[in-house]
């Protein structure tokens, strides 16, 4: 940040503006990070570094996700009417929406809707 130039921060960024401004050349960007002294203010201009991660995640609604005890699994549809269990990792919950961290590769058909219904039943 130009005010305070021999400090690094650390946050995460909470939302992007669709637009850049034309006659800045800025893009509004909110960051959520400490401010303990109040010393940060609305509209401050930053220079940002953005970290991300090279790992594939999927985003999937949270009720594609069946969890069992400690364990999560999605269904994949691999036919029509054939679906096979497929264990998953899942990471932050947004809304209602989850992240799948591993489990799940590029063009897996995934159930979103009434996974819960194909699971196998138990008890009588």
């Amino acid at each position: 940040m130009p005010a305070y130039p021999d400090e690094t921060l650390h946050g995460k960024i909470s939302n992007i503006s669709d637009a850049l401004d034309p006659t800045s050349r800025t893009l509004k960007v909110r960051v959520v990070l400490p401010n303990p002294r109040h010393r940060l203010k609305p509209e401050m201009f930053a220079n940002l570094s953005i970290a991300r991660t090279t790992a594939p995640e999927f985003v999937l609604p949270t009720t594609a996700v069946v969890h069992e005890g400690s364990s999560s699994y999605v269904f994949l549809q691999t036919d029509p009417g054939k679906y096979e269990r497929r264990q998953v990792t899942t990471g932050a919950l947004r809304g209602k929406t989850v992240v799948v961290t591993s489990g799940l590769k590029e063009g897996d058909q995934v159930v979103t809707t009434g996974a819960a219904l194909l699971r196998a039943p138990t008890g009588d």
